[in-house]
């Protein structure tokens, strides 16, 4: 989903904390773990199924991909929406847990 989106679905809060990837070359946008985890709550909560996301250091202000990233496989429908928010989530927290908190994640989702 492009930044432009985000800003029109997500609550304030949420965009306010999120890092802009304009300066790599990515129309996307990004948050630290606790917060992309508020993220895929909130548009699950909103039918998003969370298709997959990306995975960038975050080295003071310096943003740099990592290439690492995961993805869910099935057609998008109603029973994927749980299925999408357990395997991001479990891959995030894995993600921190093995590599540190230096880390921001984007999401791809679609409506169901």
């Amino acid at each position: 989903m492009k930044n432009s989106n985000y800003n029109s679905l997500l609550p304030e809060e949420l965009i306010k904390r999120s890092y802009n990837l304009e300066s790599i070359g990515i129309s996307e946008i990004a948050w630290k773990s606790e917060d992309i985890i508020k993220v895929i709550d909130f548009l699950v909560d909103k039918k998003y199924v969370i298709l997959g996301g990306d995975v960038y250091s975050l080295n003071g202000n310096i943003l740099e991909s990592t290439y690492d990233s995961w993805y869910i496989d099935g057609s998008v429908n109603q029973s994927l929406l749980e299925d999408s928010r357990k395997k991001a989530c479990e891959y995030i927290n894995k993600y921190v847990k093995n590599n540190g908190n230096y880390y921001i994640y984007s999401v791809v989702c679609q409506l169901v």
